[in-house]
C-alpha cells in the first residue's frame, strides 16, 4: 500500500476531475467509501476507468490500490455483502484492495435514516465475518477499520479470523492520537491518518464553521519557509516523518495542491529540532 494516497471525501461532483488529476500526477492509492452523504464511489470509478482507457497499457487496474469502507448502517450480514458488491460495481473493479468499517457503530445521526432508534440489525463483529468471507472469495484483497479506539482494537485483533491490515483515524499535528498510533505499531499493523492537513478542525458538532489551526501554526509556518514549500506539504511531512510512522491520503479538487502535494513532501525532510517543534503542537489547539 502506498503511504501517500489520494482522498476522495467531501469532494462531491468535482470527484471525477479530482481523481483524474491525481492519477495523473501520479498517485496510486485511492480512498472512498459507500457512504453516499460524504462519497461519490461512482465518480471515482468513472475516473479510474478513463485513467486506464487514456493511458492505453500504461495505466492498469493492479497499478492502483483501491481503498472502500462500509458504513454501520449496513453491518447486518445480509446488508453488508449486498453494500460490498455495489461498491464493487460502483468502482467498475472486479476487487478492492482495501475495504474498512468505517465506524465501530452509529453515534449521533449517523445512522438516522434507518428510523426510530436510528441502530442497524447487526453489529461490527457480524459485518467483519462478511468482509472475511468476502476476502477468502477474491473480492477484497485487504481488511482494516476506521475510528476504532484502542479498546474496540483490541477486540477486533480477538475477534478477527483474518487480521486487519490497516487502521484509518483522524490524525494532525494538534490531534496526533499518539496512543492509538502506539497500538497499532504493537499490533504489527499500518496506521494510516485522515485530515493530515486539519480539514476536521472546522466540523462543530453544533454544526457552526470552525478555523483550521494546522496550516497557520507557527512551527509549520516556519518550517515551511526554510524549505521552501507550502504549510499543507509539511504538515504532510511530519506525519510521514513520524514515530510511530502514518500513511497520509490528502484530498483537494485543486489540481495545483493536488500536484503539491504528491511531489513535494518527497523533496524535502524536517529536521529533528523541527519534528520536535512540531509534535509539542498536540493537544493544544483552541478551536
Amino acid at each position: 500500500m502506498p503511504t501517500l494516497g489520494f482522498g476522495t471525501a467531501g469532494l462531491g461532483d468535482a470527484t471525477r476531475d479530482a481523481v483524474r488529476a491525481a492519477l495523473r500526477v501520479g498517485y496510486r492509492l485511492l480512498d472512498t467509501s459507500g457512504a453516499t452523504e460524504w462519497y461519490r464511489e461512482d465518480l471515482v470509478g468513472d475516473a479510474l476507468a478513463a485513467e486506464i482507457a487514456a493511458s492505453e497499457g500504461g495505466l492498469e487496474r493492479e497499478d492502483v490500490f483501491v481503498t472502500s469502507k462500509l458504513h454501520p448502517r449496513h453491518f447486518a450480514m445480509e446488508d453488508a455483502r449486498v453494500q460490498v458488491e455495489k461498491t464493487l460495481r460502483s468502482l467498475r473493479v472486479e476487487y478492492v484492495d482495501l475495504f474498512l468499517l468505517h465506524y465501530p457503530r452509529c453515534w449521533g445521526d449517523l445512522c438516522g435514516d434507518l428510523g426510530a432508534g436510528g441502530e442497524p440489525r447487526g453489529t461490527w463483529r457480524d459485518a467483519w465475518r462478511v468482509l472475511e468471507t468476502m476476502r477468502a472469495e477474491g473480492k477484497i484483497r485487504a481488511l482494516g477499520v476506521s475510528n476504532f479506539d484502542a479498546r474496540e482494537l483490541s477486540e477486533l485483533r480477538d475477534h478477527a479470523v483474518d487480521a486487519p491490515s490497516v487502521v484509518q483515524r483522524r490524525c494532525d499535528v494538534f490531534v496526533a492520537d499518539r496512543d492509538v498510533r502506539e497500538v497499532v505499531r504493537r499490533f504489527g499493523w499500518t496506521y494510516q491518518a485522515y485530515s493530515s492537513l486539519g480539514t476536521q478542525h472546522r466540523l462543530g458538532l453544533d454544526g457552526a464553521s470552525r478555523m483550521n489551526p494546522v496550516l497557520s501554526a507557527k512551527p509549520v509556518v516556519d518550517a515551511a519557509e526554510a524549505h521552501g514549500v507550502s504549510p499543507a506539504d509539511v504538515a504532510l511531512r511530519w506525519a510521514l516523518q513520524s514515530t510511530p510512522p502514518q500513511a497520509v491520503i490528502p484530498r483537494s479538487s485543486n489540481e495545483g495542491r493536488i500536484r503539491s502535494n504528491f511531489e513535494n513532501v518527497a523533496r524535502f525532510e524536517l529536521s529533528a529540532s523541527e519534528m520536535a517543534t512540531i509534535d509539542a503542537l498536540d493537544g493544544t489547539a483552541t478551536t
